[in-house]
């Protein structure tokens, strides 16, 4: 296996680039042949400086490799009007939402192409939305007016905002949507909202950063809160703590005994943990609490199909591992054997509704 580590100093002659003195130890061929193009173009600078095109060049290695600082870096370092959408997206990426709106409003005022303003007036609506809803509509409209296309993306969020101005419901449609930089954004403008603190803490997971400071706000101020205890179990889904989240789906159905979809999540999370006589349990429970919605019904189909494939692999197992080889015939005088069935339905009484 190849082993590298590489010594690099990069330091482009300007005051608006940090210099670099990174150690990397790397057995991915692909980054340690980024970071010798990075190199090479620092021994190609030391000779005649860096150009625009050599500092774009670093910066997209420097992306590529999840380096997002060193990129900004570099991007900044090239001066570029053709620079300023990447440019943009690492600072909204790192969460440098001041230079991120300054940047995507020297796009949308002098890209030559009408795709690049109107996705700038989207992102810049995107970024206000929490702040100033009414001005993120108007830059939405506008983005529709450049560039048609946007308008089924932006559909459920010019609706909201065209009946509401509260951040945590628009927060809420911005997380169904998955955009979970955009959610964190929103929804910190309600700071004292137990569920948007949840959902905070929620787009900050999805984000790859942790949510365990936000969550532990919103528990704080409602412990009893069902729907932040619904949020709590998918965290602890996400982070494959399968029976801390059983945990939390059974106090949000404790807390809300008549929603059926605290019951189909509760019957979920037990089939993740591979109890699946008690995920069915649950879900009839849901299915039956709902009037038959057919998404339960559902739900238990493919649970009962997946027990049967288990059963049936068991089985297979079984036979390949304990079955006697046969040496003689049986004596039929002899007392029968107890068999071992495997298909035998087990339920254990772990929690009944």
């Amino acid at each position: 296996m190849l082993s590298v580590w590489l010594f690099f100093r990069i330091a482009p002659p300007t005051d608006s680039v940090i210099p670099l003195a990174t150690l990397i130890p790397t057995d991915d061929t692909v980054t340690t042949g980024r970071l010798q193009a990075l190199y090479r173009l620092e021994v190609e600078a030391a000779t005649d400086g860096w150009t625009p095109e050599r500092a774009a060049t670093a910066a997209r290695h420097w992306q590529a490799i999840g380096q997002p600082m060193n990129a900004i870096a570099f991007y900044e370092l090239a001066n570029s009007p053709l620079m300023l959408r990447p440019l943009s997206e690492l600072y909204m990426e790192v969460g440098d939402w001041g230079r991120a709106a300054e940047t995507l409003q020297t796009l949308s005022e002098t890209a030559s192409d009408s795709s690049n303003r109107a996705w700038s007036m989207v992102q810049l609506g995107l970024i206000a939305i929490g702040s100033d809803p009414v001005q993120a509509r108007a830059l939405f409209l506008e983005a529709i007016r450049l560039e048609p296309g946007y308008q089924e993306s932006l559909a459920t969020l010019l609706e909201i905002l065209r009946v509401t101005t509260d951040p945590v419901r628009i927060g809420f449609v911005l997380a169904q949507s998955e955009r979970w930089f955009y959610t964190e954004r929103a929804l910190a403008y309600a700071p004292d909202d137990p569920l948007a603190l949840a959902f905070m803490a929620l787009a900050r997971e999805m984000q790859g950063k942790s949510g365990t400071e936000r969550l532990a706000e919103a528990l704080a101020l409602a412990p009893q809160n069902p729907q932040v205890r619904f949020v709590e179990g998918i965290l602890y889904r996400l982070r494959g703590q399968l029976d801390a989240s059983v945990a939390a789906f059974a106090q949000a159905t404790a807390l809300d005994p008549s929603n059926p979809a605290l019951y189909a999540e509760l019957g979920t999370a037990y089939r993740l943990i591979g109890d699946l006589p008690t995920a069915e349990r649950w879900l009839q429970f849901a299915l039956e609490l709902s009037d038959e919605d057919p998404r339960y019904s559902q739900m238990i189909e493919d649970l009962r199909a997946e027990e049967q494939n288990l059963l049936r692999d068991l089985a297979l197992m079984m036979g390949e591992i304990i079955a006697p080889e046969v040496t003689e015939q049986p004596n039929a005088t002899s007392e029968a054997s107890p068999s071992l069935d495997v298909t035998a339905e087990v339920t254990p009484e772990r929690l009944a509704p």
